[in-house]
């Protein structure tokens, strides 16, 4: 029996419920048709947004999904090619060089809330064939004080100046 909403009590078969892990049964007391009513109300989608999001932005994917919109936008702003394939391997754990333990520059151990993705070709260079994209191969780990001395620096230069 779905409990409605706007609307009197209704009684559907069990199909028209959705999962949820917090009743006995596994299923949510509002049918699907109301639970789709209630969230795409006009009033509704921003309600739903203010309760939900601060929860999501404040998880690691919710995070790392913030940490990739910035990347992608400073990326396309300086004209470099976005690698569509960059999402997952930022999400699920910093694949390729994101699971180092130390800085790819000064060999520095390096734990998690110290990590940070540097780029090894700096987005800046994006307009230069083969450099400055969002591609894995051109993303290491990086200890934050290497990370913010590099800045839009070559590699070769930035090493030799120090």
């Amino acid at each position: 029996m779905c409990s409605g909403w706007e609307r009197e009590a209704h009684e559907l078969p069990l199909s028209e419920f959705g999962p949820t892990g917090s009743t006995k049964d596994g299923l949510q007391t509002r049918c699907k048709s109301c639970v789709y009513r209630y969230r795409n109300r006009p009033e509704g989608k921003a309600a739903w947004r203010e309760r939900y999001k601060p929860k999501y932005d404040a998880s690691p994917k919710g995070r790392a999904a913030k940490k990739r919109c910035q990347r992608n936008r400073r990326a396309s702003k300086a004209g470099a090619d976005l690698n569509p394939g960059i999402e997952d391997c930022l999400i699920e754990g910093y694949e390729l060089g994101m699971y180092e333990d130390d800085c790819a520059w000064c060999g520095e151990e390096l734990t998690e809330a110290e990590r940070d993705i540097e780029h090894i070709h700096p987005i800046s260079e994006g307009r230069t064939p083969g450099k400055g994209t969002n591609d894995p191969t051109n993303l290491v780990a990086s200890c934050k004080p290497c990370n913010s001395s590099k800045i839009d620096k070559d590699p070769l230069d930035w090493w030799a100046s120090l």
